[in-house]
């Protein structure tokens, strides 16, 4: 898929440039490589399967991590909006060496309600969940973006500890309605047909 904003060539250039000038820890230590068990498809794949045809204005992200994800989206969205708990320079580093610091705004929240209130006042079109994953966390970040009718959790399921298994708990618990797709580690959410 190619996107206005460059899509999958632009992301695995990005991929590629990251890795060489910030190592493969990078790599290691970030969800874009990751691949669906089913679909063999990593992070840039099922965005662009999922996100084909769609106009994404605004992404959102929660957890931020090394960056490299929000440099991602950014090749699928006009601004990414990157909610974390401590500032990363090292991501705004990355984000600058990868020409992609123009589009991505990372804001720093200590609180949960904070960040909550926050989303609720700004406009998206697709958010990325991959922050705190406690049950609770997930539920209430589920909430706060699924008024963007498009929703991926990565960490599907969660099998290292249980009380962490926020978007297997939603699932099973019957929290998230609609259309899902589960490719561990992802899970797409689309809400319901009318």
């Amino acid at each position: 898929m190619s996107s206005q904003w460059g899509g999958v060539d632009r992301a695995r250039r990005i991929v590629t440039l990251a890795a060489k000038k910030f190592g493969d820890d990078l790599l290691r230590n970030s969800c874009v490589l990751m691949r669906g068990k089913a679909s063999g498809l990593d992070f840039i794949d099922v965005l662009a399967q999922r996100l084909d045809g769609r106009e994404v204005k605004t992404a959102v992200e929660i957890g931020t991590c090394t960056g490299l994800s929000a440099a991602v989206l950014a090749c699928f969205a006009e601004m990414v909006v990157t909610f974390d708990v401590k500032p990363l320079p090292s991501a705004a580093d990355l984000w600058h060496t990868t020409t992609v610091s123009n589009q991505i705004c990372q804001v720093v929240m200590h609180a949960d309600d904070a960040k909550i209130r926050m989303l609720d006042r700004i406009p998206f079109e697709f958010a990325f969940i991959d922050g705190n994953h406690h049950r609770h966390a997930v539920a209430a970040d589920f909430v706060a973006t699924r008024k963007s009718g498009l929703v991926l959790f990565h960490d599907y399921p969660w099998m290292v500890n249980p009380l962490n298994d926020g978007a297997d708990w939603l699932v099973k618990n019957g929290i998230v309605d609609g259309m899902l797709a589960k490719d561990s580690p992802y899970l797409w959410w689309e809400p319901p047909s009318c």
